[in-house]
């Protein structure tokens, strides 16, 4: 699926949802305690993706180190917002005329 951002924007955490995961599973526990350790030496190697719902982001991808961020105390994050009816309008281009999709 072909990715299309509305804009590249730092965003309050709290304006953030989505990034929900089982704290009590020492897999999730462990990867949340990576993703820290990964922020402390690289800084954020990326930015969230995030969907705009409403008033609010909906976060798309980065959920382990999003929730890192916000256990590091991270007030602002930096994300690219998507645009999912652009990106629905340009897939049904891509299949009408075949393109590798």
């Amino acid at each position: 699926m072909n990715k299309v951002y509305e804009e590249y924007k730092i965003i309050n955490v709290n304006e953030i949802e989505g990034a929900r995961v089982h704290i009590k599973d020492k897999r999730i526990k462990d990867a949340i305690i990576r993703a820290e350790n990964n922020i402390i030496r690289y800084g954020f190697k990326s930015p969230f993706e995030v969907v705009k719902t409403g008033n609010k982001y909906r976060i798309t991808a980065g959920r382990i180190h999003f929730i890192a961020a916000k256990n590091m105390g991270y007030e602002e994050v930096p994300c690219l917002v998507r645009n999912r009816a652009k990106e629905a309008i340009l897939f049904k281009l891509l299949k009408k005329y075949s393109l590798n999709v």
